[in-house]
Order: C-alpha cells, then structure tokens, then sequence
C-alpha cells in the first residue's frame, strides 16, 4: 500500500493597531507589555513620531522569549498632563515553527483498529526525508479475524513533531491456505445449509480443484437459475462460495427440420444470427440445454432475455422470454430476481405466465394488438397463469404491471 503524506508550514503575523484617546490632551508617552505588569513607566516603551489626542499605534512585539502556547499582551498611553489611560488587553497564540529543513518527513508508523499510543505503533522506513514522501509497507494481518477493519498511519518530522493521521477501512478475509480441499458440495437456487447440498466427489484432496456440475438439469423448469458451489478442508472450514447464473430451456419441435443454430440477448434485438451464440448438443428437433448468461454488458434495473433457434431450413423461432431485475453490491455480487416468464412464446393462442414462487402481491396483466387496442385485461395473484385467447396471427404486447412496475413483452400467434 502507498500513502502521500504532507506536512504544512503555518505562520503567524501579529500586527496591533491600538486608538487611544485620553480627555482632550495630546498622547505624549505609550507603553505595552506581555502576561506581567511591571507597572505604570515600567513597561516596553513603544515610540511616537508625532504627539496628538488621537493615535493609531503600530508597533512589532518581540515574541523570541515567549513559549509556545496562550499569551496577553497590555498596552496602556499617557497624556501630556500624566495622566494614565486604562489599560488595552489582548489575546495572541505563539507557535514558533522550527527551520525549514527541520520540517522534512524523518519516520511514519501505523496500527490496525487499536491505537498503542504516539510512537508506540509499527514502523514504517522513511528512505528519504523530505515534505513529500511515498510511504510503502506490508502490514502484518496474521492476528486479524475476518471481517471489516481500518488501519492508521502517521508520520512526523526531524523536530519530531507528528502530524495527523490517516485512517481507512478495509476488509480481511482469512484463507487456510494450507488446509486441502476435502468436500465440496452444490446446490441450484435454494441453499439447505452448510454440509447438506448435494455433494461433489473429491478424488484427490488439495488446494485447487476443477469440478464439472452436468447432473440435475433434466427435473428444472425453464427459465433463469442460479448455481451455488463450495467447498470445505478437513478441520470443517468453509470456503468462499461462487456464484453462476445460468438458464436452461427446453426447446420444442422447431418446424419439420433439426435446430441447428441457438442464441440470446437482452432487451434490444441485434438481429438475427448477431445474439449472443449458445453451445448447443447434438442437433435435433428437440434440444435440452443450458448455459451461463453473460451479465457483464447489462447495468443494474430491470431487464428482459430473449432465446430464439433456427433450424436446417434457415427458420428462426422465438422459444423463449423471462423478465427479471439486475443488481451488483458493493462486493461485486450479482443479485438476479426472476419477474415472469411467458411460455412457449410463440404460440397458437395458448400460453402460460408464470412468477416466482414468492410472489405475494397481485399483478395486471393486459394484451394488446401492436395498434394498442385492449384484447384482455386481468388481476392475477397464483404462481401461474393459464391463457387461451382467440386472435389473428401476429404480434402483440403484453404489458405486466406489479409494485408500481410495468413489463413490456412482445407475445407472438403462431409462428
């Protein structure tokens, strides 16, 4: 880690401008002192080119004597007469800076959330002293536990004077590093906790495995899922865990002809055959698949994916739409929450929405020809709607409205 830590020179300029006026005579004699009054004649006297009743007085004060710190200073005039005026009192802070050189950056040290006191931290080496200085250290995090921390660093000059410190917030994850790796474990979208998804076998216990998840994916419903795996050491600890989002679709038979050609994209069509390419099987009329939906090109709101094939004949169908939200933390998770999904779309008239599984609110569902004439409109509130409309061939929009939120998707009649 590097800091840049400055020090800056402060100066005090003290310039007294004092009126007196006493009765009607001129001013002949003026006088002033610092903390202790020595008495009325006794004190420094300060010169008058010029007698008259009203002064202004400009005078230096000699301060090489004083100490650091809080200090008066009390100035009083006398009339030609001899008479005294009253005293004038004020305040003035002394801070003498030492010579410039002595100024220079000569040590630095830092602590981690504990402060030992000045001097008493961890040592950071100075190479060169000077106002400016990058500071380079390895801070110790062996006794640190897992979780947030700020760590502090400070530096003081050749006087050894110490100036103010610098504090950041960081967050230390501690990895075993020489525990192996002896289980590991999976599970799609619901966790059953610690120790209880389903296991991976671990042939060989170590530090890095490479593990292939092809199980599981023929009992899914189609549509976005989210794969978890982990994995733990022999003494029970758990590892960070990672994180995909895939989807997994079954697509239906696509004309007379094999499915030659899958692929994806959100949102905004880039034209056919320029989606986002899908590693497909062996081609068929029906194909089973999944695969990781690249979500690096999507910002954080609500989103739709669109998955379309093409068979031998050069036919392109549309086979599938979901409607979802994006979100990344801080700590660069993905969230990806599920709106609805419409299936099959296309269609001939019969269609089914589904919503997740903890919808607990109703939602609007209106069907629209592309002239925006209503064909449908109703309030739902179960896991699944059944649709059966009877309609032209062609495109229409089916607008989803839930929690102030509305979802705009093309639904297409026998393609």
């Amino acid at each position: 880690m590097k800091y840049i830590v400055m020090k800056k020179s402060i100066c005090i300029l003290i310039i007294l401008l004092i009126t007196y006026v006493i009765s009607a005579q001129d001013i002949g004699y003026a006088e002033y002192f610092v903390d202790t009054d020595p008495g009325h004649g006794k004190a420094t006297k300060i010169d008058i080119s010029v007698s008259a009743s009203d002064l202004t007085l400009d005078f230096d004060v000699s301060t090489n004597s004083l100490a650091n710190g809080w200090h008066f200073i009390g100035i009083r005039a006398k009339n030609s007469n001899g008479n005294w005026g009253l005293n004038c009192n004020r305040l003035m802070y002394i801070l003498k800076l030492p010579a410039t050189n002595d100024r220079k950056i000569s040590k630095a040290e830092y602590f981690i959330d504990t402060d030992p006191g000045i001097g008493q931290a961890n040592p950071i080496t100075v190479n060169n002293q000077d106002f400016e200085v990058v500071l380079e250290a390895t801070a110790n995090l062996a006794s640190l536990n897992s979780g947030m921390h700020y760590i502090s660093i400070r530096s003081a000059d050749i006087s050894g004077r110490w100036g103010v410190q610098i504090n950041r917030l960081f967050y230390y994850a501690k990895m075993q590093s020489s525990s192996s790796v002896s289980k590991a474990e999976y599970f799609i979208d619901t966790d059953l906790g610690f120790g209880k998804a389903k296991p991976f076998t671990v042939a060989n216990p170590g530090n890095e495995l490479t593990l292939d998840v092809t199980n599981d994916l023929a009992g899914l419903e189609t549509g976005m899922h989210q794969i978890v795996i982990r994995a733990g050491d022999a003494e029970g600890r758990w590892g960070s865990s990672i994180n995909r989002t895939f989807y997994f679709v079954k697509i239906p038979v696509l004309a007379e002809a094999n499915i030659t050609h899958l692929e994806y994209f959100y949102d905004s069509d880039p034209g056919f055959g320029k989606g986002i390419a899908i590693s497909a099987s062996t081609p068929g009329k029906e194909v089973s698949f999944s695969f990781d939906a690249n979500l690096s090109g999507i910002t954080s709101g609500n989103h739709i994916i669109y998955i379309r094939a093409k068979n031998a004949l050069n036919q392109w169908g549309q086979v599938y739409t979901e409607s979802f939200s994006y979100s990344i933390t801080g700590l660069g998770d993905e969230k990806v929450v599920s709106w609805f999904k419409i299936y099959p779309n296309p269609n001939q008239g019969d269609f089914r929405i589904q919503f997740p599984e903890n919808q607990n609110e109703s939602s609007k569902i209106q069907i629209l020809d592309i002239s925006g004439k209503m064909i449908l409109e109703k309030l739902v509130s179960g896991k699944s709607e059944e649709f059966s409309i009877d309609v032209p061939k062609g495109l229409y929009i089916i607008n989803i409205e839930k929690n102030n939120k509305i979802f705009s998707q093309k639904l297409c009649i026998d393609w």
